[in-house]
């Protein structure tokens, strides 16, 4: 492992079933499938190596969303086989899949207005708190991608059932670093089509 190896996760698996029929992966965002869009940030910012997108319900599809952009060999994939069980599955998956990092960002799929400048300033804190989980806050309220360093993983890879890392964060507030941004896309949430048209709006 090197000694500064920051890679992002992008969940990319689950069914969206508060969407609707569609997947909202698939819905279009500034000319791009939305989780196209997603991972923008992390692979314009050079010090992220890898980002590796995670499906599972939908595989093909999603994958498909990538197939007319050119993003060389930053960008790859992972599949989680038990994504019926819900985000830990997707999380577990992408965790497996990232072992080479010394840090890790796990990064929602439908968060396409991340500002450039938030990623900025978790990898800030997280060089000057290596040891420590950093995540962003907006307005008081914390939101994601979270930045997770490798004495986590194993942390990451027992969760359970249909719910991400938050757990992990309340259990451990004491290795916890918050970094405030201005940024409100990382408070996003896009679970519903009136959530989705008040977004574009």
């Amino acid at each position: 492992m090197n000694s500064r190896c920051v890679q992002a996760i992008v969940l990319a698996g689950g069914a969206s079933t508060r969407m609707g029929t569609r997947n909202k992966l698939l819905k279009p965002w500034e000319g791009r499938a939305l989780v196209v869009q997603s991972c923008q940030v992390f692979l314009q910012n050079k010090r992220v190596e890898q980002v590796f997108v995670v499906t599972g319900h939908d595989a093909a599809r999603v994958r498909a969303c990538f197939d007319d952009h050119r993003w060389g060999r930053r960008l790859n994939f992972a599949h989680a086989q038990d994504h019926a069980q819900g985000m830990s599955a997707t999380l577990r998956a992408g965790v497996r899949r990232a072992q080479l990092a010394s840090h890790l960002l796990v990064c929602l799929g439908d968060m396409p207005a991340l500002k450039a400048s938030t990623l900025q300033a978790l990898l800030e804190a997280s060089d000057a708190h290596p040891r420590h989980i950093v995540r962003p806050a907006h307005a008081g309220q914390p939101g994601h991608p979270v930045l997770f360093p490798a004495w986590a993983f194993e942390r990451l890879l027992q969760i359970q059932g249909d719910q991400g890392a938050r757990s992990l964060l309340r259990a451990l507030p004491e290795r916890v670093c918050t970094v405030e941004v201005s940024d409100p896309g990382v408070l996003l949430d896009l679970d519903t089509p009136r959530a989705f048209e008040a977004s574009r709006k």
